[in-house]
């Protein structure tokens, strides 16, 4: 059954870019559409939509948004992971509404002096969604959420997240860094912050010990997140923030990257001391106001880390579209608050792709970055043999400088 939004889809797709339509891609047009119906209705779940790229999810998001009736108008969020992409999506809306009826607000894009509230489409990025639900989680009250839900005299109804977005809020701390940390902020301090110092040491000492002591990873006690002391940290931060680059010139850069202490998974960085230090008392106060942790050791490192879930933090319920949810597990983890639609059947698939898997060897991160160089010729022998005459693209992550940049070679 042909709709308003689905003809006017179907009449941009065919005209102004020039693509070939089906009934298939209307069908997943028309989910879209419905989904954004039941959010109206009082949806309990996110509903998650999972078009594949080039079906024109996107697309179809900016018509939906354009041809909405000014009064009543659902008011809308949109939340994309890009700076750029907000830009490009607020724009297209503008182009098919004939109008300007959405705007794009991120750090190049300020709002001050705007009136949010009286804007029908505000589409943000990512980032700036995790910040809003990072200061919900803390305190429950989020002067940046409220500017950006209200609209007119409620609230907007609809909220559609372009792409994957990572619900977990995380935070790593290497405990050999929080020792040296503490030890060089211990000759910097006054008296009393000193102190304050001191006992940091020794939690690291602690944990450290605690761990080497075992095999698996271990809870965090009360005890111990007590001794992370919000008002203590909030001091030490603040004092470290005002002191002058040159009071930790001896805790130099060796020309070595280190740890970012907010994502161990994150590419390794060069820092100045001062920032190495406020990064690692951002994430201990966040660790501490979280309330619960445990510490790991892998390769020789112990880490205190802490996350918790950003899901229904603001207590509203969306639309997620996301072409490989899927294969996500994180989905089926959290089935009681979202619901995966189901793919429309025919609509474009990568099924085809034949996915070959290496077996044998180690692929931790630590692990390659030492040994990339030894392990790559076997995995490239394989190939040759497996796909002798065929094209073979090769992409890996340039986390290291050892890695070299990323490579793409053909066979």
């Amino acid at each position: 059954m042909q709709t308003t939004f689905t003809n006017r889809m179907n009449e941009h797709w065919i005209q102004t870019l020039d693509l070939a339509s089906s009934e298939p891609l209307t069908k997943g047009w028309r989910q879209l559409e419905t989904a954004t119906n039941q959010i109206n209705t009082g949806a309990t779940r996110w509903q998650v939509i999972q078009l594949p790229t080039g079906s024109g999810k996107t697309e179809a998001l900016k018509v939906l948004c354009a041809i909405q009736e000014p009064i009543p108008h659902p008011g809308i969020l949109i939340i994309t992971k890009f700076q750029d992409s907000a830009d490009e999506i607020a724009r297209g809306i503008n182009v098919l509404a004939g109008r300007t009826v959405a705007r794009s607000v991120h750090k190049n894009a300020p709002a001050e002096g705007i009136e949010l509230g009286f804007v029908p489409v505000l589409v943000i990025t990512h980032a700036a969604y995790r910040l809003a639900l990072q200061e919900l989680a803390d305190v429950r009250e989020s002067p940046k959420w409220e500017r950006l839900r209200r609209y007119e005299c409620g609230a907007r109804s609809w909220l559609i997240i372009d792409e994957a977005f990572d619900w977990t809020d995380s935070y790593s701390v290497n405990l050999g860094d929080l020792r040296a940390m503490s030890g060089d902020l211990s000759g910097a301090l006054p008296c009393d912050l000193r102190m304050i110092a001191n006992r940091l040491q020794s939690l690291a000492i602690s944990l450290t010990d605690i761990e080497q002591a075992g095999k698996s990873d271990r809870p965090l006690t009360i005890a111990h997140i007590s001794a992370l002391d919000r008002s203590e940290l909030d001091r030490l931060q603040n004092t470290v923030s005002r002191l002058e680059d040159e009071v930790f010139a001896e805790w130099a850069d060796t020309g070595e990257s280190t740890d970012s202490p907010t994502d161990a998974c994150t590419e390794k960085t060069l820092t100045s001391p001062k920032e190495n230090y406020l990064n690692l008392l951002q994430a201990l106060t966040a660790i501490a106001r979280i309330g619960h942790g445990w510490i790991s050791r892998r390769g020789g490192k112990v880490m205190l880390h802490s996350s918790r879930s950003l899901l229904g933090m603001d207590g509203m319920r969306g639309i997620i579209l996301d072409a490989t949810a899927e294969i996500d597990p994180a989905y089926s983890l959290m089935s009681e608050q979202l619901e995966l639609l189901p793919r429309p059947q025919g609509i474009r698939c990568y099924r085809n792709a034949t996915l070959h898997v290496s077996y044998g060897h180690k692929v931790g991160k630590d692990y390659l970055a030492q040994n990339a160089a030894k392990e790559w010729p076997i995995i490239w022998g394989s190939l040759e043999k497996r796909l002798t005459g065929k094209h073979v693209l090769v992409c890996a992550h340039n986390a290291d400088r050892s890695f070299g940049q990323t490579s793409v070679s053909s066979a």
